[in-house]
């Protein structure tokens, strides 16, 4: 399984007493999701998005979806490829499959879609829509990507046989795994912690999700974006224009993060930039009031979770 979206175990208890195994088949060059698909022998294969991410190694985003590809093309005939429909690459992965396709979305038609749609401090609910059945939702998730991920969750068990209504209970149990949207309460003020990754796809997402939630300040700590090669500099400044408006407070860290920073102050936001995480933990101590929504978000090189291990001790101090 691509790209994060993993299946609640309980959703994955079925009838005829047999599991599904659930596996997230990272890539940063081509030939790799094929490689690992030889190992996994994958019978079904979601892929959730194409977004601009190990650039680095690839010369466009064509590329990247031509390698994504490589997860259908290894399932076997009467194999299920479920796709995510509002994906401009995504949504045509099932032209020339041998199988079943189940495609899911919230903007495009679907086989399995998501309507009113809407954003809480605890997370996310939303209505399924299943052939001519609608379910309520609550996700413990924050941002439309989970609604998303979510819904590729519902195909998979639906395909397996586990009743929907069974999916979607399923569903409201999902946490937040280690530093993948946890939701913190520190010295009286929300933080969201999503610093296991980033790309700008991705932080463009969660940017748009805390701009939904009520807060007195929506603050965002942004970490640097790693393997965008060449195009590193202007993704991070477009991902700092896309914040005004929607982010009181930024502070970039480290390398590019800067670009990120002067476009978003260049927006109106007021933003700042520091070299490394130790030095966040010293602005979040000086800066964070009661009431503000924080969300940090960075590559896992940038180790931006030092940046919450380093303001606790220094709350404690």
């Amino acid at each position: 399984l691509h790209n994060h979206c993993s299946l609640p175990l309980s959703l994955l208890k079925l009838e005829k007493r047999h599991q599904v195994g659930v596996f997230e088949m990272g890539m940063a060059r081509c030939g790799e999701l094929a490689a690992l698909a030889r190992v996994a022998q994958p019978d079904t294969g979601v892929v959730t998005v194409v977004a601009p991410v190990h650039l680095e190694f690839f010369h466009s985003i064509r590329e990247i979806a031509r390698a994504k590809y490589e997860l259908v093309e290894a399932l076997p005939r009467g194999g299920c490829a479920v796709l995510n429909a509002d994906d401009e690459y995504v949504c045509q992965f099932g032209r020339d499959f041998h199988g079943r396709v189940i495609t899911f979305g919230v903007r495009k038609p679907a086989d399995i879609s998501a309507h009113d749609i809407q954003a809480t401090r605890a997370g996310i609910s939303f209505q399924i829509r299943f052939q001519d059945r609608n379910l309520p939702v609550q996700l413990s998730l924050i941002g439309e990507h989970n609604v998303h991920n979510a819904l590729a969750a519902l195909a998979v068990g639906l395909h397996h046989g586990v009743p929907l209504e069974q999916a979607a209970e399923a569903l409201a149990s999902i946490t937040p795994a280690d530093k993948r949207g946890e939701m913190l309460e520190i010295a009286g003020a929300t933080i969201i912690n999503d610093c296991y990754n980033s790309n700008p796809k991705a932080l463009n997402a969660m940017v748009d999700a805390l701009a939904k939630m009520p807060a007195q300040r929506r603050i965002v700590i942004a970490g640097e974006m790693l393997e965008l090669g060449p195009a590193g500099e202007p993704l991070h400044q477009s991902c700092g224009a896309q914040m005004a408006g929607k982010v009181d407070v930024l502070l970039g860290v480290r390398g590019l993060a800067k670009f990120i920073v002067q476009s978003a102050a260049a927006a109106g936001v007021q933003a700042e930039f520091v070299e490394t995480p130790e030095m966040a933990a010293e602005w979040l101590a000086r800066n964070i009031r009661p009431g503000d929504l924080v969300l940090l978000k960075g590559s896992r090189g940038v180790r931006l979770e030092r940046a919450l291990e380093r303001w606790r001790e220094l709350i404690a101090a």
